[in-house]
């Protein structure tokens, strides 16, 4: 696992270094593996806003679905 600072977690969380401070008396290898958890965390909570709002498309009456789908996920055909 490869080491990583408070700096890195604290960007990750959109905090700062302070706010972070008593991570500083732990090990290199434990913020990696914090970080790790947190990203992992992050992913997962994407992963399941996408899929609430796909399964939300199905409510949407048909006419405008297509509409609904491009305004929430922009790039995707529609």
């Amino acid at each position: 696992m490869a080491s990583t600072d408070v700096s890195a977690l604290a960007e990750r969380l959109g905090t700062s270094v302070d706010e972070l401070a008593a991570f500083s008396a732990c090990s290199p290898d434990e913020v990696a593996h914090l970080d790790m958890l947190v990203a992992a965390v992050f992913a997962a909570e994407a992963e399941a806003v996408e899929s609430g709002l796909r399964a939300t498309l199905t409510a949407v009456p048909r006419p405008l679905r297509g509409r609904a789908k491009a305004l929430l996920f922009p790039g995707e055909d529609a």
